[in-house]
């Protein structure tokens, strides 16, 4: 639904929270394909409002996620 209005935001949260998922269930490459399209998910500075939603910035939280997914892979 978020892919078809265009909305950056609400795909790459959607993304990261399946490849957190993912990862936590031992599917380490579906996390990492996941996990990937949250990083390549770009957020104009005009439309970012997730650090005021979540108070957190979700492009960054999704990094970190892949680079510990990254990471268990080897």
């Amino acid at each position: 639904m978020a892919q078809r209005k265009d909305q950056p935001e609400p795909v790459l949260l959607g993304h990261r929270m399946l490849g957190l998922t993912k990862l936590f269930s031992g599917e380490l490459s579906e996390s990492l394909e996941h996990l990937e399209i949250a990083t390549d998910t770009k957020i104009p500075q005009t439309e970012r409002s997730a650090p005021f939603l979540y108070g957190q910035d979700i492009e960054a939280a999704a990094r970190c996620l892949y680079a510990l997914a990254l990471s268990y892979r080897g």
